[in-house]
């Protein structure tokens, strides 16, 4: 049985490969003078930043090969699909880079469909940025340009960091739990535990004075253990917060049984935004702190914790 099912796997696998395959495609005559690079990933089953980031480094690989990005997520296999929406989801949240969509380039005559194999072929942004300097604003100057946020997500931020935020000053504070914890994925960074964290933010605090802290983590636990140690200066968004299993992916988890997805990506978003706006941020090496870093002034103060991978 075992044998079968390795046979079966090595099948889809190079199935996968051969269909996500870089490969150059003609729909029709116009745009002769341009070359649009389509940029997709095959089982998009993941996290908000995942998408992000290697979609940036395609859109660097595409800029630095002459090309016209154009991000493709319409594929039914991802995270933030919305039946009710349907439609691209890089759309959902960010601006075209180039300002080229996938309507405008479907008669064009120059089109190379990128390979949807995350693979390490092509660079981008991961837990590097956050250690290495000038990594990071090599990155931040691509993103700054390139990645776009919507006008009413941008609105709906600035309305939320008005409320909450109330022009003090915040210390902002990213704790990863849940699947991260459990699962202890291979080769990614070991999160910090619930002590050591407030003992950094102990740390913080004395060296200067916060108004608020912004707290941003999908652990329940961790949620009312950070609201029990510092009471009322404790801000967060309202959402779900969860425990999970050592088998249980937060990402299928925090989506299942949601009608819509669009809000859900929406609200994480706003939350990593959030982060980025704050005066100091503390955080473990993970998706969404690296997109804080990107997001966020270089010249405000972070900690991010460095403690080898799993």
């Amino acid at each position: 049985m075992k044998k079968y099912l390795k046979k079966i796997k090595l099948v889809n696998d190079l199935y996968t490969k051969w269909k996500w395959r870089e490969q150059k495609v003609s729909y029709g005559r116009e745009n002769p003078d341009k070359v649009f690079y389509v940029i997709r990933r095959a089982g998009a089953n993941v996290g908000l930043f995942s998408l992000v980031m290697t979609t940036l480094g395609y859109i660097k690989y595409a800029l630095e090969q002459g090309y016209i990005p154009v991000v493709d997520m319409s594929n039914k296999d991802n995270t933030y699909m919305d039946n009710r929406l349907k439609g691209n989801v890089w759309e959902y949240y960010f601006e075209q880079p180039c300002g080229y969509s996938l309507e405008d380039i479907r008669r064009s005559k120059n089109i190379i469909l990128g390979s949807g194999i995350i693979d390490g072929t092509v660079c981008y942004p991961d837990d590097s940025i956050a250690y290495n300097e000038e990594l990071l604003l090599q990155w931040k100057e691509v993103s700054d340009k390139y990645l776009v946020i919507k006008n009413d997500i941008l609105t709906e931020l600035d309305e939320l960091k008005n409320k909450m935020f109330q022009g003090k000053k915040v210390l902002g504070v990213l704790l990863r739990g849940t699947d991260y914890i459990s699962k202890r994925p291979e080769n990614h960074p070991i999160q910090p535990t619930i002590d050591l964290a407030i003992e950094k933010i102990d740390k913080e605090l004395k060296n200067s004075e916060y108004e608020f802290i912004y707290l941003a983590t999908e652990d329940q636990k961790i949620y009312d253990i950070i609201n029990k140690t510092y009471g009322d200066v404790v801000v967060s968004m309202e959402t779900e917060r969860y425990s999970t299993t050592k088998d249980e992916n937060i990402n299928e988890i925090s989506i299942k049984n949601i009608e819509n997805r669009y809000e859900k990506g929406k609200e994480y978003l706003i939350n990593i935004l959030l982060l980025a706006e704050c005066n100091y941020l503390i955080a473990g090496n993970a998706g969404g702190s690296q997109g804080a870093l990107l997001f966020r002034n270089y010249e405000n103060g972070r900690f991010i914790f460095n403690l080898g991978k799993y």
